[in-house]
């Protein structure tokens, strides 16, 4: 599995690509992340299903991925990269609501 952190205008968000048996293969899934890394909250619509994003590839998860949390979130603070928080130290906050469709996409 990828994990990738994403410092954005309006916060820190986390991007995990796993790969999947069924296709499409990959899953990105988007969490915003507190507490400098040490609480992560899902990103959920309305309806209570996961934000995620699919694609054929790993790198097409995570490009796609960015770009829908761009467009809700605004621009980068800085360039990604790996998840600094050793998992067994993150804890799981309430989920946080996002809009189905970022409105520049």
């Amino acid at each position: 599995m990828m994990c990738q952190e994403l410092m954005l205008a309006h916060g820190i968000f986390r991007i995990e690509v796993e790969e999947r048996p069924e296709m499409p293969r990959y899953t990105a899934h988007l969490s915003f992340v507190e507490d400098e890394g040490h609480v992560v909250r899902e990103l959920v619509f309305a309806d209570g299903r996961r934000a995620e994003v699919h694609a054929t590839s790993e790198n097409l998860a995570l490009n796609s991925a960015v770009t829908y949390l761009q467009c809700l979130f605004g621009a980068p603070g800085e360039p990604t990269h790996g998840c600094l928080v050793n998992p067994s130290l993150v804890r799981t906050g309430p989920p946080l609501v996002v809009k189905a469709r970022a409105s520049r996409l």
